[in-house]
């Protein structure tokens, strides 16, 4: 009685969502809450994951980009380094979402990710194809995992 308790926590970066040379470091929320350009980005946040924005729209500090996007890029990224996997970049359209790009062997890939709908299925589907050594593909949509389609 006759108190109040206040807490205060402040938002932490988890990401960079990049866009040309500018990176715009967010939290897992999409809230930007820092900007960059390449020469000047923070060591720390150089270890962070790494969306490549096709989305061409100049943010500010406020400002929110796919809070799905940047929950789904880490998990992707988390999961398929723990797997040993080499992603060379995640990059994100508003129109089709996530897109993976990796190599595996002498193979270059790109895997469709698309939303998070499903999205342990869909990482585990391409832990399959890279671990199948017969199969010869570049591409893969997963957006619908009960049909990928492989090119």
């Amino acid at each position: 009685p006759d108190g109040l308790s206040v807490q205060i926590t402040e938002r932490q970066s988890v990401l960079d969502w990049k866009f040309g040379t500018t990176n715009y470091l967010v939290d897992s929320d999409g809230v930007v809450l820092d900007t960059y350009a390449d020469k000047d980005l923070p060591q720390d946040a150089k270890a962070f994951p790494v969306i490549q924005s096709l989305d061409s729209r100049t943010l500010q500090m406020g400002d929110r980009v796919d809070a799905v996007a940047v929950r789904s890029a880490q998990t992707i990224q988390s999961q398929l380094a723990a797997a040993k996997l080499k992603i060379t970049a995640v990059q994100y359209s508003p129109t089709t979402g996530l897109l993976v790009l990796g190599t595996t062997g002498p193979l270059n890939w790109k895997a469709l990710v698309g939303t998070d709908a499903e999205l342990d299925k869909k990482i585990s589907i391409l832990k399959g194809l890279l671990a199948d050594t017969t199969l010869k593909w570049s591409y893969v949509d997963l957006r619908f995992v009960n049909k990928p389609v492989i090119q």
